[in-house]
C-alpha cells in the first residue's frame, strides 16, 4: 500500500488512466462546493444549507461509512472531528463530544430518525444495542456543542442524529456477508419494494458474532467479552406529492454480551465475575409531515421504545412513550419561525441485587416541553440572528429554561462566520437520585485512605436533592472554500460548567461480611471550564483522489473543595488533549478502491474516578485500510484491516464495574455485498 501511494503521489498520473476507455469517476458523491450546500436538519430542526448553519456540524455521508469499513454505528462516529470514540472491550464503547468521556457518558444526546436513544437510568446511551443495516443510513449529522434550545436537556456537549434512507431509496434486494479475525461472521438482508403509486416499504434482518478481545489481567484470563446480536425491522413511507408525508417504522433486537466484571461488593460476591448480559427490545415510530404552503409546514411524531437488559448486577426494563409536534412558518421577509410542544412518559422496573439497591424500584417520569426559535434576517443573504429557547418541566428537577443566541455572517458564497452563546442542562439520572450501588473497587487494609485493618467497601449513594448540571457555552466558527477543491472548517469553543457531579464521604457502617461500608454520596460541587479548537480540512487534488485532515484540541480546568475523594482532576484526565486523523481515498483501475485512515489519540488516565485509582492509557497511533473491488456493478468485494500498526493497544478503562483491561487487537475481515 505504501508503494502504491508513493508511486501515485510522485507521478501525479491518475490511476484510472491505465484502464483504456474507462471514464474517470469522482471519488466523493459530491464535490466540495456541493458538500457546503448540503441540506442538514438537526442543527435547526429544519432543512438548511450546511454552509449557513450556526453550529459546529459535520456530516458523515453514506459514502463515508461505506469506504471506512466500519461495522457498526459507534465505529462510524470515529469519522467526525471532535468526537471522542474509545473502545472499552469487544462490545462496549465510551463516546462523547468535547470531554467527560466514559462508559456512562451523559452529556451527548443521540437520535435515530428523531427517536431519542437516551437511557434515563444513567442519562446516556448503550451503544452496543444501537444498530441497523449500515447501507440504509443516509447520513449521520454530528453537532459538537450544545443543542438544548431545540432538543432539550442532555443535549449538553453535542447532538448526534442518525438518519436512515426513505424507503423509495432502497428498492430491490441487498445481501451482505463476511467474516474475519474479530468479526467472526456477520450478514444482513434487506429488501425494498414499491407498494403503490405513492407508497414504498422495506424490511431488513441483520446478525453478527464477534470475537473476544485480549485481556491484560490474569484474573480474567479465562473470561470473554464476545458478542452476538440479531435484529430486524421495517419502514413504510407514503408521499402524496401534494405535501403529505407519512412514515411508519420499527425495529426489534435480541443479543448476548459476554462481560468480565469487577463489582467491588463485599463477600460472598466475588471480586471478579464472568457474566452474560441478555439484551432485547423493540420500538415503533410514526411521523406525519404536512406542507401547508411553500413557507409553512407542520410535523407530528410519536414513538414507543421498550428495552430490557439483564445483567448479574442489575435487571432493568424501560418503556418510553414520546409525542412531539412542531410548526414552522415565515412571517414577513425577515422572520423564519419554528415552535413546538413535546411530552414524554417513562416507566421502569429495576431490580435489587447484591450490588444495586433502589429507593424506588419502579418510577414513572413525565417530561413536558416547548420550544421557540426565530431566525431573523438582518441583511438578506448576508447577516442572520437566531434567538430561541427550550422550556421543560421534568420530575427530577422541575422547571428549566435553556436559551441560545446565534449569529451568522456570510460575506460571500465561499465563506461564512458564525458565533453562539447558549445555556444547557444535564438532568439527573435515576442512579444519581435513587440508586445505591457498589463501585468497582474497595479500600484494602494497607490503603492510605483506610486507617483500619479490614477492607472498606465504597457504595455510591444517590440523593433526591441531586441537581441538574449547567453549561454556558461560547462558540466561534469559520467555514471557508478558498478554491473549488479545498475547504476549511474551524471552530473555537469555551465552556463554563457548574454543579458537575462530585463525591463526598458519608455514613460508615458494618456490613454482613464483617468489613465496613463507607457511603459515597453524589453531590454537585465541581465547577470549571473547558476550551479548545477543532479543524477539518478537505482537499480533492484530482477527481480520483481525496484527502481529509482533522485535528481537535481540548483543555479542562475543573475545581472542587479539597477532600479525600476529590475527583475533579480524575475527570480531566479521562479525556485526550489532542486527537488527529488523516483520511485518504483513491479510485483505482478496474473499479477498485483504496482507502486509508491514520488516527492519533493522546494519552489519558481512565477508570475509577478518584485521584490515584485511575489506569494510564498510553497515546496510540492506529491505521485502518480498505481495498474494494466491483467486478460487476451489482457486486462489491472488500478486504478491511483495522488497527494495523500494533498487535494490541488499550483505548479506555470503564469507570464502574471494571473487570479486565481489554486491549483492541489488530484485525481484518472480508466482506461481499450483492444488490439485486
Amino acid at each position: 500500500m505504501a508503494a502504491v501511494l508513493g508511486l501515485i503521489t510522485v507521478s501525479g498520473v491518475p490511476p484510472l488512466a491505465a484502464a483504456e476507455g474507462q471514464p474517470a469517476r469522482d471519488l466523493p458523491d459530491m464535490n466540495l462546493e456541493q458538500l457546503m450546500g448540503m441540506e442538514v436538519t438537526s442543527a435547526g430542526r429544519k432543512s438548511q444549507k450546511l454552509s449557513g448553519v450556526t453550529a459546529a456540524v459535520y456530516v458523515i455521508t453514506q459514502e463515508d461509512i461505506r469506504r471506512s469499513g466500519a461495522t457498526c454505528i459507534a465505529e462510524a462516529l470515529r469519522l467526525a472531528p471532535g468526537i471522542q470514540v474509545a473502545r472499552i472491550d469487544a462490545n462496549k464503547w465510551a463516546i462523547t463530544s468535547r470531554g467527560f468521556n466514559g462508559r456512562f457518558a451523559n452529556k451527548l444526546l443521540v437520535l435515530m430518525d428523531g427517536r431519542s436513544l437516551y437511557n434515563p437510568n444513567f442519562a446516556g446511551v448503550y451503544w452496543e444495542v444501537q444498530d441497523t443495516v449500515l447501507e440504509d443510513i443516509d447520513r449521520i449529522e454530528v453537532i459538537r456543542g450544545p443543542g438544548a434550545s431545540l432538543w432539550g436537556a442532555n443535549a449538553t456537549n453535542g447532538v448526534i442524529n442518525i438518519i436512515t434512507k426513505v424507503a423509495s431509496q432502497t428498492r430491490g434486494g441487498q445481501i451482505s456477508a463476511g467474516g474475519g479475525s474479530q468479526e467472526r461472521a456477520f450478514g444482513s438482508l434487506r429488501y425494498g419494494l414499491r407498494l403503490g403509486e405513492d407508497t414504498h416499504g422495506r424490511v431488513y434482518f441483520k446478525g453478527f458474532e464477534r470475537e473476544r478481545f485480549p485481556h491484560s489481567d490474569a484474573a480474567d484470563a479465562v473470561g470473554t467479552d464476545a458478542w452476538q446480536m440479531q435484529r430486524g425491522g421495517f419502514r413504510l413511507d407514503y408521499d402524496s406529492k401534494s405535501g403529505n408525508l407519512l412514515t411508519l417504522q420499527g425495529d426489534a433486537y435480541t443479543g448476548r454480551l459476554h462481560e468480565e466484571l469487577g463489582l467491588g461488593a463485599p463477600p460472598p460476591i466475588p471480586a471478579h465475575l464472568h457474566d452474560t448480559a441478555q439484551v432485547s427490545g423493540w420500538n415503533v415510530l410514526g411521523r406525519w409531515k404536512k406542507a401547508l404552503s411553500l413557507e409553512s409546514e407542520i410535523n407530528l411524531q410519536f414513538y414507543y421504545d421498550h428495552a430490557q437488559r439483564e445483567e448479574i448486577y442489575l435487571r432493568q426494563v424501560d418503556d418510553i412513550l414520546d409525542l412531539d409536534f412542531q410548526h414552522r412558518f415565515v412571517l414577513g421577509e425577515q422572520h423564519d419561525l419554528i415552535w413546538g410542544l413535546g411530552y414524554r412518559y417513562t416507566t421502569d422496573r429495576l431490580s435489587d441485587t447484591g450490588v444495586f439497591r433502589w429507593r424506588d424500584r419502579s418510577r414513572n417520569l413525565q417530561l413536558f416541553s416547548g420550544f421557540f426559535q426565530d431566525e431573523i434576517t438582518l441583511v438578506p443573504e448576508t447577516l442572520k440572528l437566531t434567538l430561541g429557547t427550550k422550556l421543560e418541566h421534568n420530575d427530577f428537577v422541575g422547571f428549566v429554561v435553556q436559551p441560545s443566541a446565534r449569529m451568522s455572517w456570510t460575506p460571500s458564497a465561499r465563506q461564512a462566520v458564525w458565533w453562539s452563546i447558549s445555556r444547557s442542562l444535564r438532568t439527573p439520572s435515576r442512579t444519581e437520585q435513587d440508586g445505591r450501588f457498589y463501585t468497582s473497587n474497595f479500600l484494602r487494609p494497607n490503603d492510605p485512605l483506610n486507617p483500619i485493618g479490614v477492607p472498606i467497601y465504597l457504595p455510591a449513594l444517590g440523593r433526591r436533592d441531586y441537581q441538574a448540571e449547567e453549561l454556558v457555552s461560547f462558540e466561534l466558527g469559520h467555514r471557508f472554500l478558498p478554491t473549488h477543491n479545498v475547504s476549511l472548517d474551524t471552530t473555537l469553543f469555551y465552556n463554563v460548567y457548574d454543579r458537575l457531579r462530585s463525591y463526598r464521604s458519608g455514613r460508615t457502617s458494618l456490613n454482613n461480611s464483617g468489613s465496613f461500608d463507607q457511603e459515597i454520596g453524589f453531590f454537585n460541587e465541581i465547577r470549571g471550564k473547558t476550551y479548545g479548537a477543532e479543524l477539518t480540512a478537505k482537499w480533492n487534488p484530482y477527481p480520483w483522489w481525496t484527502l481529509e485532515a482533522q485535528y481537535a484540541y481540548l483543555r479542562s480546568d475543573l475545581h472542587q473543595r479539597l477532600q479525600p475523594l476529590a475527583n475533579a482532576s480524575a475527570v480531566e484526565a479521562a479525556d485526550p488533549r489532542q486527537q488527529f486523523s488523516l483520511r485518504t481515498g483513491f479510485n483505482l483501475p478496474d473499479n477498485a478502491e483504496l482507502d486509508l485512515r491514520l488516527r492519533y489519540v493522546d494519552r489519558i488516565t481512565a477508570g475509577l474516578p478518584f485521584v490515584g485509582y485511575g489506569t494510564a492509557i498510553p497515546a496510540y497511533l492506529s491505521l485502518d485500510a480498505r481495498l474494494g473491488w466491483r467486478p460487476v456493478p451489482s457486486l462489491e468485494l472488500s478486504v478491511i484491516g483495522q488497527n494495523l500498526l500494533d498487535a494490541v493497544h488499550p483505548e479506555f478503562y470503564q469507570e464502574s464495574f471494571q473487570g479486565a483491561l481489554s486491549e483492541v487487537p489488530r484485525g481484518y475481515y472480508l466482506k461481499a455485498k450483492w444488490q439485486f
